[in-house]
């Protein structure tokens, strides 16, 4: 069945009780998961196509050194754009395959119901978010020290300029915000939500979200960000809220690791 670009289509959901506060999108649970699994793997190839790449330049060029050269402002920002062209290029053809039709405003990029009531929530879920940040590594630094999240290595990633923080600036805290926010939120949990209700739409899109960065120490404050993302997604029926508050987690993590 397609639809129009913004129609909002409600279809009954499990545990929908609330239907004017949700967003809608026309692909189900099923396309979902189809998606994570056709990204997952363009990923993995393009990454080991990289690398390959890599492999073969520095065989090529015996003065390069292939650990240098993985670790390059160049090769990271073109790894970047790369995972986004395979991930964007992933779902938009999945679902025009399927019949979907679908614009900005399907996937969420919508005015939201409230601004002031957004804002008031983002400042408040993210002072939470820092608050439960600070007391999960006090715990665990007296547990479980080798738990303790280590910080993602921004500043190894790009380099130590001016320019690579620039870079980062613009990928990390700024493009990165608006795609994670679109896939995660746009078409995972808006597809999840439609078949499960916002609890199981929230509590797997944001399992996937902290699965997605890998780091097994960040796992918990990772889920439990991506959880605060779908509520304010779920509740402004807006992305726009959610990538405010990814804007501001990044910007601080990048700032932090450059200046701090």
């Amino acid at each position: 069945m397609a639809f129009s670009p913004g129609s909002e289509v409600k279809p009954a959901a499990a545990g929908d009780r609330h239907p004017q506060n949700r967003l809608w999108a026309p692909w189900s649970a099923t396309d979902v998961f189809a998606i994570i699994a056709l990204v997952v793997f363009g990923i993995t190839a393009i990454f080991t196509i990289m690398g390959a790449v890599i492999d073969l330049t520095t065989t090529l060029f015996p003065g390069l050194n292939s650990d240098v050269l993985d670790d390059s402002l160049l090769v990271t920002a073109a790894g970047f754009f790369l995972q986004w062209a395979v991930t964007l290029g992933i779902i938009f053809t999945y679902l025009k395959l399927r019949g979907y039709r679908f614009g900005l405003t399907t996937l969420g990029f919508r005015r939201p119901r409230s601004w002031p009531e957004s804002i008031v929530l983002v400042l408040g879920m993210l002072f939470s978010f820092y608050i439960f940040l600070g007391l999960y590594n006090t715990i665990l630094g007296h547990l479980l020290p080798e738990l303790v999240p280590e910080p993602q290595e921004i500043k190894e990633w790009y380099g130590f300029s001016i320019i690579s923080f620039l870079v980062a600036m613009s990928q990390v805290a700024i493009i990165t915000p608006v795609l994670e926010e679109m896939f995660f939120r746009g078409i995972i949990h808006q597809g999840l939500e439609r078949r499960l209700g916002f609890m199981g739409g929230a509590l797997i899109s944001s399992l996937i979200f902290a699965l997605a960065h890998i780091s097994y120490t960040l796992y918990i404050p990772t889920f439990i960000l991506g959880f605060m993302f779908a509520f304010l997604v779920h509740r402004s029926r807006s992305l726009w809220p959610a990538i405010i508050a990814h804007f501001l987690v990044n910007t601080l993590a990048v700032m932090s690791q450059f200046f701090f």
